[in-house]
């Protein structure tokens, strides 16, 4: 089994393994995990969590950077 898919731990190393060795498959494997997250959610609680993590996609990636403090005072 991949160690990404189902696994009922998140394996750090082996998402940052991917994320250097082929971020358009992690980005692929990263949306398979969230909807599946999303699918696994009460039916009443889906639209909010799209909608939630519609807003994190909206992050740009330079700024993935910036500590909460920093994001605080924007």
């Amino acid at each position: 089994m991949n160690r990404l898919q189902n696994s009922p731990s998140f394996d750090f190393d082996a998402w940052t393994t991917l994320a250097r060795q082929d971020p358009q498959a992690f980005e692929k494997q990263r949306s398979r995990v969230i909807e599946a997250a999303i699918l696994g959610a009460p039916a009443k609680q889906q639209p909010q969590l799209r909608r939630t993590q519609w807003k994190l996609d909206q992050i740009p990636v330079s700024y993935t950077h910036l500590t909460l403090p920093t994001i605080q005072h924007w």
